[in-house]
């Protein structure tokens, strides 16, 4: 997931490193969508279009597995 699906693509492929943990910090505020991968920022984009509503992580194939992980308010 180094995209927001239906609002704002990756600028820049990210490398792929399989078989490696990665750090992702997704940041809402309002209307405001940040995506930082490894410390590099690979969505920074402003749509209101998923103001409210659940949060749902997703990958498009492989074996993908989440750890530690955390929402919380800012």
């Amino acid at each position: 997931m180094r995209a927001v699906v239906k609002v704002a693509p990756v600028a820049q492929q990210a490398p792929r490193a399989g078989g490696r943990w990665h750090t992702f910090d997704l940041i809402v505020r309002a209307s405001r969508r940040v995506v930082v991968l490894n410390g590099r920022t690979t969505v920074d984009a402003a749509d209101s279009k998923f103001a409210s509503g659940p949060v749902a992580l997703q990958w498009r194939r492989g074996t993908v597995k989440f750890r530690s992980v955390r929402i919380r308010p800012i």
